[in-house]
């Protein structure tokens, strides 16, 4: 329904299946890693051409990949879906990661699911959705605002001392 344009990326920036499995111990496709290029402030959804020439460096560099770029008015393919990009760290080996644009409209979403659902009948299956801050922090935490469990209970991350027990999670069994 949708093209696909295609801008397959350097070798030096993601791994096959066998290169993902000796590792990270693991190989799947279960879900789709979903990620926004920048903040809706400081780039167009116009910048798509750009992202993925940003990211074709990056792969070029042996740092980093996608497997998809998507905005309102194109999807281009960068990394085969059967192979793993480098861009969600512990979801890599187990997720497809789209690198979305933040200013998707109707049309844009349409497309977005149109993907997914091309990608769960490749791999005959439904597929989670993660956000890349399910892998990996992207943005620093609001001091204020965010609030850390611990043996006393939820507070405040600007009332977290150094040497403060505080709960984490193990995130690659989730």
């Amino acid at each position: 329904m949708y093209p696909i344009e295609v801008k397959i990326s350097s070798k030096n920036g993601w791994f096959t299946p066998a290169e993902a499995k000796a590792y990270y111990g693991r190989y799947d496709r279960n879900g789709v890693t979903v990620h926004w290029w920048n903040s809706p402030d400081k780039i167009k959804d116009s910048d798509h051409d750009n992202i993925v020439n940003m990211k074709l460096r990056q792969s070029a560099d042996g740092v980093g990949s996608v497997n998809y770029v998507l905005s309102n008015n194109k999807i281009t393919l960068m990394v085969n879906p059967d192979d793993v990009a480098w861009c969600s760290q512990a979801g890599n080996p187990t997720t497809v990661s789209v690198e979305f644009s933040p200013h998707l409209n109707d049309e844009g979403y349409k497309k977005a699911g149109w993907l997914i659902w091309q990608l769960e009948g490749r791999y005959n299956r439904k597929l989670a959705l993660y956000r890349h801050s399910d892998w990996f922090q992207t943005q620093c935490l609001p001091i204020d605002t965010t609030e850390l469990l611990t043996k006393n209970g939820w507070v405040k991350l600007s009332d977290i001392s150094i040497g403060d027990e505080v709960a984490s999670a193990h995130i690659d069994d989730r």
